[in-house]
């Protein structure tokens, strides 16, 4: 991505039952392009082809269902079904398709007023800041930047990762009192971070590779996803900078 690139965000959505997208995270995707992959779980001994033929019709009006109440918020939507044994390999393959900026869980919440958005050194950086002006220019929240640095960083690497971070969103137009910055010296980056973002209401965080799950997130997003009820937008390293943490 760069600052002038239209953003795509992935959003899987179990459509083998009812579900809607809560409120606050429709709000959040009012500038972006939504692929919603609507995913219908295949049991392991059973053939997709079989439960495609029995349940296609109720699983089609359910994505249309999703993808219109999408389209009264999102810029553009796009929506794909498919009948899996392994969601993962889906949305693996379906965000590669796509080619997707970012992967978003969308979990619960009642608003949305404060971003975090964890960082790690230099990598997958400007995608991240660029995912991070789309969704501060969809709404009024603010957006704290936030780096855990070992205690002997007595050069300030940290303190300078983010304060060229703060230069960089304003840069592309985010005013500097919308932005915090945060800087931990915690041994336990997962530990840290779910202690911070208690008082936020959205995670934006980047993946280690363009890979499957733990591959494709890192140790450290996938811990946050299983540890956070919170919307988590997992940003796809699509340069292939970052390492695994």
């Amino acid at each position: 991505m760069t600052p002038t690139d239209d953003v795509t965000v992935l959003v899987p959505v179990d459509i083998s039952g009812s579900y809607s997208l809560p409120v606050p995270v429709l709000e959040l995707l009012s500038s972006v392009h939504v692929v919603v992959l609507g995913y219908y779980p295949v049991p392991s001994q059973a053939a997709p082809a079989q439960i495609k033929h029995q349940h296609e019709a109720s699983a089609r009006r359910q994505l249309e269902a999703v993808a219109n109440h999408l389209s009264n918020h999102a810029d553009a939507v796009t929506d794909i079904l498919v009948f899996t044994h392994d969601r993962d390999e889906s949305v693996d393959r379906i965000a590669d398709t796509y080619d997707v900026d970012a992967i978003l869980t969308p979990g619960e919440g009642a608003s949305i007023n404060r971003l975090l958005v964890p960082l790690r050194g230099d990598s997958n950086i400007e995608n991240i800041l660029s995912l991070v002006t789309a969704l501060l220019n969809a709404t009024n929240a603010s957006a704290t930047l936030f780096h855990s640095v070992d205690a002997s960083d007595s050069d300030g690497h940290g303190e300078g990762i983010l304060e060229a971070a703060v230069d960089n969103l304003a840069g592309r137009g985010i005013d500097r009192s919308r932005i915090d910055k945060q800087l931990s010296t915690d041994d336990d980056t997962v530990s840290d971070i779910l202690t911070a973002e208690d008082g936020y209401d959205v995670l934006v965080i980047g993946e280690s590779e363009p890979s499957l799950r733990d591959r494709i997130l890192g140790r450290v997003p996938s811990r946050l996803l299983s540890n956070t009820p919170k919307p988590v937008f997992v940003v796809r390293d699509t340069n292939g900078t970052t390492t695994d943490s």
